[in-house]
């Protein structure tokens, strides 16, 4: 596609721009090229303090994008809208997300006579000629079908609005990774690239998101954006899996109901503060509710007993999902029975209320495995540990022969644990144990990573080992 010329005027414009998506990687991107350019931004976010970025022309505005509300008046006076939202979704539990913020931030448009509008989708939300048959065959109808299907219908009603109320551009960026801009990225109208890679920074994208507006060459279409061959400069997340996702990271997740049991401990408070900044409602069921100090309006404390069944059962219900990470010191003259009798309790519970996703913590090196680590297992494990060590592996059992149609749990697998900030650097391996990592690592990771994998079904009825880079 040609360089498309700047419309007389507009390019040198300096304009007022209302940012969805502005705590994602892509929406800080947008913001800090946005001022860069000149331009006045304001950011709709859920939760503010998240903007580390601090300029005489942002203003932040707290709201939600799925809930008009929170958000129209400060549309009032803008001249261009840009959404880089995004939320994980898979083929069992199919998002309306983006239809819903879609309708949501059209109306507040209207409402303020404001009709720009740039939003990011991703290559082949619909068939194409240009289709990529990995994209077509592998990743839509396996692992992105959920978030896909919705982006289409997004897009149709895009497509299908009054050109006199909504200007729009559709920008579908292949897969997306960490790096800085670098302008070496290929740009077509339609669905998908041709001669390129299937990567491309969050940079470059935004990049191309603030161009669209200097142009009318983009008006009511939609493009693919690719690095070019020999494409670089991309930066490792040591958060990720992989390194890049066709679909944006979750920017902005769909609230789930959470119930966590262990809230009271490190890792447990680590795990209810994280969960309440996602947005997420938590019931916290502990027997001594005046140990959490945590204050919030999605936040519900219940008194209860692990291994009472009946003391917990009621808060169980319309939940989405429950996080345990109950822990007990026993040693080999005192061995436990705690986490094989809790998690009876706590299964039986889920039975009961309709409740399928278990996220639990044990240990590294609970039962044998390649990568075990032999000071684990013949000396701490057997010396040290082995009164808690064996019942966690009979509750490991206990879950792994579980019908995989009432229970979809996940099995996080910790080195040692130490206090301290949450700082991304961690790995993640399926199995027992790590290698080429150290034997320590932050409450507030493991607590990010029992949260993380609530957003994919890829770590579904797992186990994965956690070690600190």
């Amino acid at each position: 596609m040609a360089e498309p010329t700047a419309t007389l005027g507009v390019a040198a414009k300096l304009l007022k721009i209302l940012v969805f998506g502005a705590t994602g990687r892509t929406g800080k991107e947008v913001v800090k090229q946005a001022l860069e350019k000149g331009h006045h931004v304001t950011a709709v976010v859920r939760t503010p303090e998240k903007v580390d970025i601090q300029h005489e022309n942002l203003s932040v505005v707290q709201g939600d994008a799925c809930d008009v509300e929170t958000f129209a008046s400060a549309l009032e006076g803008k001249d261009a809208v840009l959404s880089s939202l995004g939320v994980y979704a898979n083929i069992l539990n199919p998002t309306t997300f983006y239809t819903t913020t879609f309708n949501e931030i059209a109306q507040g448009m209207k409402r303020n006579k404001v009709t720009r509008l740039v939003t990011v989708t991703s290559w082949c939300t619909r068939p194409g000629p240009n289709n990529s048959w990995f994209v077509e065959w592998i990743l839509k109808p396996i692992f992105l079908n959920g978030v896909i299907k919705n982006m289409a219908e997004m897009e149709e009603l895009l497509e299908s609005s009054d050109p006199d109320l909504l200007n729009y551009t559709i920008v579908r960026p292949c897969g997306l990774g960490l790096g800085e801009k670098t302008g070496n990225y290929k740009v077509e109208e339609g669905q998908c690239n041709t001669g390129t890679t299937s990567k491309i920074t969050r940079a470059d994208v935004a990049d191309f998101m603030l161009k669209t507006l200097e142009s009318n060459e983009y008006d009511r279409k939609g493009f693919a954006i690719a690095g070019m061959p020999g494409y670089k400069s991309f930066a490792k997340d040591p958060l990720r899996v992989e390194e890049f996702n066709m679909a944006d990271e979750i920017e902005v997740r769909m609230p789930l109901k959470l119930v966590v049991f262990g809230g009271s401990g490190l890792t447990g408070k680590e795990v209810v503060t994280q969960a309440l900044d996602r947005g997420h409602h938590v019931t916290a069921i502990v027997r001594s509710p005046e140990k959490i100090q945590e204050r919030h309006p999605n936040l519900e404390l219940v008194r209860g007993d692990a291994c009472e069944l009946e003391s917990f059962s009621a808060a169980l219900e319309g939940k989405d999902a429950v996080i345990s990470c109950l822990g007990v010191f026993a040693s080999i003259f005192n061995p436990t029975t705690f986490y094989s009798e809790s998690m009876f309790a706590i299964l039986e519970g889920m039975k009961r209320n309709g409740v399928k996703r278990l996220a639990v913590m044990t240990a590294w090196c609970t039962q044998p495995g390649p990568n075990n680590r032999w000071l684990a297992d013949w000396i701490v494990n057997p010396l040290f540990l082995s009164g808690m060590i064996k019942d966690m592996t009979t509750m490991e059992k206990m879950i792994e022969k579980t019908n995989p149609q009432e229970l979809n749990y996940t099995i996080i697998r910790p080195c040692g644990l130490t206090n301290g900030k949450r700082t991304g650097m961690y790995k993640v391996e399926e199995g027992q144990c790590n290698t080429g990592t150290n034997i320590w690592m932050c409450r507030a990771d493991v607590a990010e990573f029992m949260l993380k994998v609530l957003d994919s079904s890829e770590y579904d009825r797992r186990g994965f080992a956690l070690g600190g880079l």
